[in-house]
């Protein structure tokens, strides 16, 4: 066992481990890279990883969750006057 593991006993009596595992992860610089494989799909004439229409969808999703922490921390700001 890590020293995050958790064992969590449920309603029934069984208990259920919770692992945690540390992950090896390269420090990169992600816009870098993300201006180099744009470079590449211009220099290739090929399309780029991530399209126009991937970082569309991307912002639509970031703006949905934005609205629903606004709208959430009003009703919270709501409650707690």
């Amino acid at each position: 066992p890590g020293p995050f593991d958790m064992t969590l006993t449920l309603a029934d009596g069984s208990e259920k481990i919770i692992s945690v595992a540390e992950l090896e992860t390269n420090q990169t610089n992600a816009i870098l890279t993300e201006l180099e494989s744009f470079h590449d799909a211009i220099i290739n004439d090929t399309e780029p990883p991530v399209t126009i229409e991937d970082g569309v969808e991307v912002l639509k999703v970031a703006y949905l969750i934005l609205d629903e922490i606004n709208k959430h921390q009003s009703l919270l700001e709501k409650h707690l006057k």
